[in-house]
């Protein structure tokens, strides 16, 4: 009698319904592309001095009493803030387009840098504005900067810091 159990379960393995399972099957996980993981975000440890927002308001940097710049990708309150690290700013813009925040930052000294960030706070460029000239002023018009150097001439800086 155990002779005939291999020959038994064979022949009911052999009666489902091949179409039918395949159409009910639950589909395949597809693998997960490797992307960058987004920076994870830290609030403030002083007081907010002063916030700059981006011309379209889908991004923000605060600084704090101490200097600390934090950079906010979204306004809605889905990703907390990321820190940044930049010189202390006299002054601060913010560009930004769908995939990209762009930060102008000008310190005590009148040197710019201009920070690039991606949607979900990695860094994806820094450069320090070149130029003899002090840069006075600096604002944001659209996803360019303009820089208003202290000899009255203006500069239009793309997100890469090019004049």
């Amino acid at each position: 009698m155990w002779r005939l159990a291999p020959v038994v379960l064979v022949a009911l393995g052999c009666n489902r319904d091949v179409e039918h399972d395949a159409i009910t099957a639950p589909p395949a996980a597809a693998p997960l592309a490797p992307t960058e993981h987004a920076v994870e975000g830290r609030p403030h440890s002083a007081i907010i001095r002063e916030v700059a927002a981006s011309e379209q308001g889908d991004a923000a940097v605060s600084v704090d009493q101490i200097g600390g710049l934090r950079l906010w990708t979204a306004l809605d309150g889905s990703r907390e803030p990321v820190p940044i690290s930049a010189p202390a700013p006299a002054q601060i813009a913010v560009a930004s387009t769908a995939f990209e925040v762009t930060v102008a930052v000008v310190d005590q000294a009148g040197s710019a840098h201009v920070l690039r960030y991606g949607r979900d706070g990695v860094p994806r460029g820094r450069v320090q504005v070149a130029g003899d000239v002090a840069i006075s002023q600096i604002v944001a018009v659209g996803d360019h900067l303009l820089a208003l150097r202290a000899d009255q001439s203006i500069d239009e800086l793309d997100a890469n810091g090019s004049v």
